[in-house]
């Protein structure tokens, strides 16, 4: 502990000393006048708590969609995939929220680039996100006449990957409807798997098994759709209510391979194949209500259902005889349903602001395992909190604090077993600027973890022929506190950001194996000694050419240390990312890499997909069109490896359907009416509906 602590402050110190102190935070935009133009020349702006992109009129013309823009806005440590639809931040999901609103990429894809007014990057989220480690919010312009058209069909020539979706929006005074499709098709495409399995007995003699892939397959379609309708009253009252509905027909993932004894036993067929068909309705509804003198109440309410099975097959069958040694057929059936209720009070003054919210979440699960003559498992957890966060602004200086109030309760009901647990979340930044065109921020900031659903289930679940899963009804959430210094710096030609980081989480959550009785090694989980990390970052932002050619880019490199019952692991990994882009006459040249970052958690390693992409857009009137090449050279993996004494498993999954896949995209787009209005939601309420799944490779 004491290393991390020194090495930590070692990297805190070298990137305070290594900071340009001639630079300063932007909080105003600039303008130009140039006859009657006025050209807005600062594209981010620096807050307390967030930064602010504004998007550039010749950005959002060159965009086909929300996703589009945001990936031609480059914003500093983000990777953003337009043909995937994924944003991320050194290997970690982003949240996204449109007008304060928790949302999803395909509502992003829906955004018209032209209203929407700028992009808040919450790159650590105050305490009203919860445990979110990022936050993206898309503040778009809410028009009270006419309506848009957008749809877009994205398809690869050479198999059967594509999107689609078709969204409508009709405007009528101050109410906004709005109707959406979205769909999506990965049909019958080839993947691959390879395990190599170094196994230690209880007696200290070791074995290996290799699997060698023979085929696979993956094969799902999903096709989701909301209604909406929004109310506003410039400056006094914002009401939003949605209906939502997505059905996911197999999402099918399925393995075919030799294995291989070292003890020289004969030759296995395995076969593993899992499907997740689920349905997963929800509600929304939310209230933003000014009451004067810079006082709002807000009220969010989220009801979600889990509809759907976990099914997995898996068999491994003697070449020579045909004999089946192992057969695991698992059927899970979950009933699952969430409720969340939010309440805030915020209060604004010139320099300052408080925040005051209290909600509760209750969650109720039904797991019917039907492979297990229909054995039930009911969970209930209810969670009520309460946080204050305070911001204050002295000249150059922003200071925030804050803290969260956490109440859990757990209960198993078959087996009467309850989990109480109390946790307190406090938060602190402080920002300076240095000059006209940087800024310097202190974060520390704590977020909970909660266990899944399937990590206390206490039901068995076999793996394969050596090993089983079994959850722990004991489980407890946990803290997550992380401190970080950044400098970010942003000048006509050059932006970007240094940031240094150290992680710390005491009693996680995380796996650990043993040897049972039966000979089978036995994967569960429980709070152990925890996790922590460390590391430093680079993301620059270089406009080579002004309004022609630009490249960026995130450079990472950290250290991970796990520390839990019998084991400690530690890894050092490099990742980052690069994109070129050439824009000139309309169309958009772009070169993006991605390199998969690697984590350590608990006995687990996993390392990420390397990307690479190659496309060329143009736009013209309401049409886009795109083409391109995804995975020009090389190959596409992902890894996992399990790093325990007892069981040494390094799995592998490929697939070539993706790697030199030519693809087009072409989309058409239709505004019509005009006087637009600004709109925001201010809190979102998850449900956090749950899933089962099945234990598996």
């Amino acid at each position: 502990m004491k290393k991390e602590i020194g090495l930590c402050a070692i990297a805190l110190a070298t990137s305070v000393l290594a900071l340009p102190m001639t630079a300063q935070e932007q909080t105003t935009e600039k303008s130009v006048e140039l006859g009657e133009v006025t050209v807005k020349a600062t594209p981010i702006i620096r807050k307390a708590d967030r930064d602010l992109y504004v998007p550039s009129e010749d950005t959002k013309k060159r965009s086909a969609d929300g996703l589009d823009l945001l990936n031609n806005m480059q914003i500093p440590t983000l990777t953003v995939n337009t043909v995937m639809n994924t944003i991320s931040r050194a290997g970690e999901s982003v949240e996204v929220r449109i007008n304060g609103r928790k949302t999803d990429i395909n509502q992003v894809k829906t955004l018209a680039p032209a209203s929407i007014v700028r992009v808040e990057y919450h790159e650590n989220p105050g305490l009203r996100y919860g445990s979110a480690a990022a936050v993206l919010d898309f503040i778009v312009k809410n028009p009270n006449s006419g309506g848009s058209l957008r749809t877009n069909v994205a398809q690869s020539l050479g198999n059967g990957f594509g999107n689609q979706y078709v969204n409508l929006k009709l405007n009528n005074g101050r109410s906004q409807f709005e109707a959406n499709y979205y769909g999506h098709m990965r049909l019958d495409m080839p993947i691959y798997r390879e395990n190599e399995e170094l196994y230690m007995l209880p007696d200290g003699s070791t074995f290996s098994r290799v699997e060698s892939a023979i085929g696979g397959n993956h094969h799902t379609y999903g096709a989701s759709g909301y209604l909406a309708y929004n109310y506003l009253n410039p400056d006094k009252t914002n009401f939003y209510a949605s209906v939502y509905y997505s059905r996911n027909t197999s999402n099918l993932m399925s393995y075919d391979g030799i294995l291989t004894m070292s003890d020289g036993s004969l030759e296995l067929k395995i076969h593993d194949a899992t499907r997740t068909p689920n349905t997963t309705p929800s509600l929304n509804l939310y209230l933003d209500q000014k009451i004067g003198r810079g006082q709002t109440l807000v009220f969010d309410v989220n009801a979600g259902w889990y509809l759907g099975h976990s099914i997995r097959d898996y068999s491994e069958t003697q070449i020579d005889d045909g004999v089946e040694v192992v057969d695991i057929d698992t059927r899970i059936n979950d009933r699952n349903f969430a409720i969340t209720a939010e309440g805030n009070y915020i209060k604004e003054w010139n320099k300052s602001k408080l925040s005051i919210g209290t909600g509760y979440t209750g969650k109720w699960n039904r797991s019917e395992y039907t492979h297990l003559d229909g054995l039930m498992s009911r969970q209930r957890e209810d969670r009520m909190f309460l946080f204050g966060e305070y911001i204050q602004r002295f000249g150059l200086l922003n200071l925030s604090a804050g803290v969260t109030g956490e109440y859990t309760n757990t209960r198993i009901v078959d087996s009467d077993n309850k989990v109480e647990n109390f946790l307190l979340r406090p938060r602190v930044t402080a920002s300076y600027r240095l000059s006209d065109v940087s800024q310097l921020r202190l974060i520390f900031n704590t977020y909970s973890g909660t266990p899944s659903l399937s990590q206390m289930a206490s039901i068995a679940q076999d793996i394969d022929g050596l090993q089983m899963q079994v959850g722990n009804a004991n489980l407890k959430p946990y803290n997550n506190y992380r401190l970080t210094l950044q400098y970010n710096y942003n000048s006509k030609r050059v932006a970007g950001q240094l940031s240094t980081f150290y992680y710390r989480t005491p009693d996680a959550i995380m796996d650990y194996r043993y040897w049972n009785e039966e000979g089978k090694i036995v994967t569960s989980y429980a709070n152990q000694s925890g996790f922590s990390s460390w590391g430093v970052q680079l993301a620059p932002r270089v406009t080579i050419v002004p309004g022609w050619v630009t490249l960026s880019g995130t450079l990472r490199f950290h250290r991970d240390y796990t520390r839990g019952m019998g084991y400690r692991h530690c890894l050092s990994s490099i990742d980052g990312s690069g994109q070129l882009q050439v824009t000139h006459y309309g169309m958009t040249l772009t070169a993006q890499y991605h390199k998969g970052s690697k984590s350590l958690w608990g006995e687990a390693l996993s390392e990420g997909e390397t990307v690479s992409i190659v496309g060329l857009g143009y736009r013209w009137k309401g049409f886009s069109f795109d083409a391109g090449i995804m995975i020009p050279f090389g190959r596409y993996s992902q890894g996992t490896e399990t790093l325990s004494r007892y069981a040494d498993v390094k799995r592998t999954m490929r697939t070539k359907a993706v790697e030199q896949m030519p693809f087009i995209s072409v989309s058409y787009n239709v505004d019509w009416g005009r006087k637009s209005r600004q709109t925001s939601k201010l809190i979102d309420s998850d449900a956090g509906v749950q899933q089962s799944t099945s234990a598996g490779k």
